[in-house]
């Protein structure tokens, strides 16, 4: 009886760190949508054209998945 209480508690800290680290992601990801944008303006302006292949949703998306990690360190 003891071990199905410890795997079930297991699931539900699990649970939380997935929906912390979700949240922690959304919110990364909504400071660098506000980056990229800043930075593909500034490069339009001087009459370049960015410097990666992706999309702008997809190069934040790639960006907050990589800052969000990063959290957890300390």
């Amino acid at each position: 009886m003891r071990n199905a209480r410890a795997r079930h508690k297991g699931r539900i800290d699990g649970w939380q760190d997935r929906a912390e680290y979700r949240l922690l992601v959304a919110l990364s990801f909504i400071l660098c949508l506000g980056m990229v944008t800043a930075q593909r303006t500034v490069t339009l302006v001087k009459g370049q054209r960015p410097a990666t292949g992706q999309g702008l949703i997809s190069e934040a998306w790639a960006a907050a998945h990589a800052t969000a990690g990063y959290a957890f360190i300390i």
